[in-house]
């Protein structure tokens, strides 16, 4: 059974946002990462005024977010983070607004049908970031290699499906699984230089509990910041 939650929350979240303004950093989101926490703690932090929440499968978010309030005037924005399966593309749509882990055209192209689907139906638009997987370790979930990405972005750029329903907003990657913070810089700053290459208007999603004042020096414009907010994981 749930148990009513302390602030703390809210209180991290506080500080992590007067950083970004103490040091005039432009940012456009800050996704808190709620997987594996109760709706409470949304509930939590979007009634303090916060509204864009991270989760990584679909049933779970599912199953959270429908005991939600929320105002009409103040919407809930919800990110898919983790690897888009081709297996369940076609759901993600219903429930996110964001999808970060776009690592193969193949998903994309489920992805784009079913975002068409949802924006005929209620004319709410659906974003996506491609996944870059720049550490090149095999053990990283999702993503695609440079090598890939730019193979199709320069023989087959219509790959990348833009519709009324769809819209591409930029690049994500993850810093190395040793958490090694000066190969984190080196990765975040290079996906810089590939989105001013390809998509200069785009967003960086780049950041985690661990390195987000590093992916704020390299030029994030999104972060996912989950137990740096929300304490450890409740499984």
């Amino acid at each position: 059974m749930d148990h009513p939650m302390d602030n703390s929350p809210i209180k991290a979240l506080q500080d992590i946002l007067s950083y970004i303004e103490i040091h005039q950093y432009k940012i456009h989101k800050l996704v808190v990462v709620t997987k594996t926490h109760s709706y409470h703690l949304i509930q939590l932090l979007y009634d303090y005024g916060h509204r864009d929440f991270g989760e990584n499968k679909y049933q779970e978010a599912k199953e959270k977010l429908i005991h939600v309030k929320v105002k009409p005037d103040f919407p809930l924005i919800t990110h898919h983070l983790g690897p888009l399966q081709s297996g369940n593309a076609r759901h993600i749509p219903e429930i996110f607004d964001w999808v970060h882990g776009v690592g193969s055209i193949h998903a994309l192209a489920k992805l784009a049908k079913a975002a068409k689907k949802k924006f005929d139906l209620t004319k709410k638009k659906t974003y996506y970031l491609v996944q870059l997987n720049l550490t090149r370790e095999e053990t990283k979930l999702g993503g695609m290699f440079l090598e890939e990405f730019e193979e199709i972005i320069h023989t087959k750029p219509e790959s990348f499906i833009q519709h009324e329903g769809l819209e591409w907003k930029g690049f994500m990657t993850m810093g190395p699984s040793n958490g090694d913070l000066e190969i984190t810089q080196k990765i975040f700053r290079q996906l810089r230089i590939i989105r001013d290459k390809y998509l200069p208007l785009g967003d960086l999603s780049m950041g985690m509990s661990g390195d987000w004042k590093i992916a704020l020096q390299e030029g994030a414009t999104i972060l996912r910041i989950g137990t740096a907010i929300t304490g450890n994981r409740k499984y």
